[in-house]
């Protein structure tokens, strides 16, 4: 009889803590599709001042892009890693 209470009082706070996982999954997921869709470009850190006005450019023609076009050096992309990354990440290249 005890072993059926322990099992069952088991059963039930496995299946509370499932529904809690799913709320806060469910949470997160709406959450980013609400924000909608970020694309990432990668250009040569040489290209010319030109290069990177043109492609934001055509970017900005396109009709699904909302916000503009946020340029990051190397130094913004070092300092993010260090951040999240914590004492793992060595020198920037």
């Amino acid at each position: 009889m005890t072993f059926a209470a322990i099992l069952t009082a088991a059963v039930s706070l496995s299946l509370v803590g499932a529904s809690l996982l799913l709320k806060q999954g469910t949470a997160n997921a709406s959450y980013y599709w609400q924000r909608g869709t970020q694309v990432t470009v990668w250009m040569q850190p040489n290209a010319s001042a030109g290069e990177l006005k043109a492609v934001s450019t055509q970017l900005a023609q396109l009709p699904y892009v909302d916000h503009p076009c946020v340029f990051r050096d190397h130094e913004y992309d070092f300092q993010e890693a260090r951040q999240l990354l914590g004492n793992e990440v060595g020198s920037p290249v």
